[in-house]
């Protein structure tokens, strides 16, 4: 994984200490497991370099992916999608992976997990806006036979 600093100063620093080979993962550069400084970097990036992911972005064949196999893929309390244990940082101080929840990552609240996990707010949702669509076309049928009704009799 080669990435560029863009910091010259940041550059000079770890040129006047001795060279060491680092190891950057989002925004630290760790020295060793448990020894590691943040870099500076906008809230909404990952990193301050380019991106360290890989080509494939870890996108699965189409076979494997979330909702080949329905909502609930994505949308139930077992979700892995939402509540599934994944890396935030490699080493925290005692050298063993950081997780955090997915939902925490992507920045759900509790009340909107509820709301996107469960599959009869879903569906009351679906159900509700078909239920619309065929009161709107009863009420623009009704209208209509009503003028040609009135019309006929004039």
């Amino acid at each position: 994984m080669w990435l560029y600093f863009l910091e010259e100063n940041y550059i000079k620093s770890l040129h006047n200490a001795k060279k060491k080979v680092v190891w950057v993962y989002n925004d630290r550069v760790y020295f060793s497991g448990n020894k590691w400084e943040p870099l500076p970097k906008y809230d909404y990036e990952a990193s301050p370099y380019a991106s360290v992911y890989k080509y494939s972005h870890d996108v699965a064949p189409a076979k494997a992916a979330l909702g080949v196999k329905g909502c609930s893929d994505c949308h139930s309390k077992n979700s892995p999608f939402f509540f599934a244990e994944v890396v935030e940082y490699p080493f925290g101080k005692d050298g063993k992976p950081v997780t955090i929840k997915q939902a925490d990552l992507l920045g759900y609240e509790k009340d909107e997990l509820l709301h996107l996990t469960k599959p009869e707010v879903y569906w009351t949702k679906v159900f509700f806006m078909y239920f619309t669509i065929v009161v709107i076309a009863g009420l623009i049928i009704y209208l209509f036979l009503r003028y040609y009704k009135k019309r006929k009799m004039l």
